[in-house]
């Protein structure tokens, strides 16, 4: 956000993050971060990443998995937010989906990243919110398999107010972002 707001000054904007986008939303923000798959009629909307899940973990820890069924031997840390990523991602792994049913239960993806990389077990996590903890060895992935669905998170806004130019703006600085 840094980089846009050094070239916007004066420009101050809203997003916020909901279920699915109705225009109840924009009457309080100018945009909302949606996860789910278009078409939305009334709103523009940018992908920003796709859904794409993988398990997590201290470096500790990934030593003693091998291959996807070694999960078995540990504690599966969960999302509440996103109940069911351990099921989908045991499913597209050829595994049973009711390994994923048990394990604490955190109430947002941070925390359970920050659990995994305490050693406490391994986290199911969107691929997009671990790279940089990945890229510094806090976390490891232990596997290569990723699961992805046709969903993705969109940046999410009124096609009535496209002609405001801190709308634009920022939709152009966000495009090139997600390139």
């Amino acid at each position: 956000m840094e980089g846009f707001f050094a070239h916007n000054p004066g420009i101050d904007l809203e997003v916020a993050t909901v279920a699915s986008p109705t225009d109840n939303e924009y009457a309080h923000c100018d945009f909302v971060v949606h996860f789910g798959k278009p078409p939305w009629p009334d709103f523009d909307h940018i992908l920003l990443f796709q859904d794409a899940l993988l398990p997590v973990c201290a470096p500790k820890l990934a030593k003693s998995l091998r291959k996807p069924d070694d999960l078995r031997k540990h504690p599966l840390l969960h999302s509440a937010f996103w109940p069911d990523n351990w099921a989908m991602w045991l499913r597209s792994a050829g595994l049973d989906p009711a390994l994923g049913s048990k394990g604490p239960k955190f109430p947002n993806a941070l925390l359970a990243s920050e659990a995994a990389a305490s050693g406490a077990g391994v986290a199911i996590l969107q691929k997009a919110y671990v790279e940089a903890d990945l890229a510094q060895g806090r976390l490891v992935a232990p596997f290569k398999h990723v699961a992805t669905s046709d969903n993705g998170y969109y940046l999410v806004s009124s096609k009535h107010r496209r002609d405001e130019r801190k709308i634009r703006n920022f939709q152009d600085w966000i495009e090139k972002l997600a390139r």
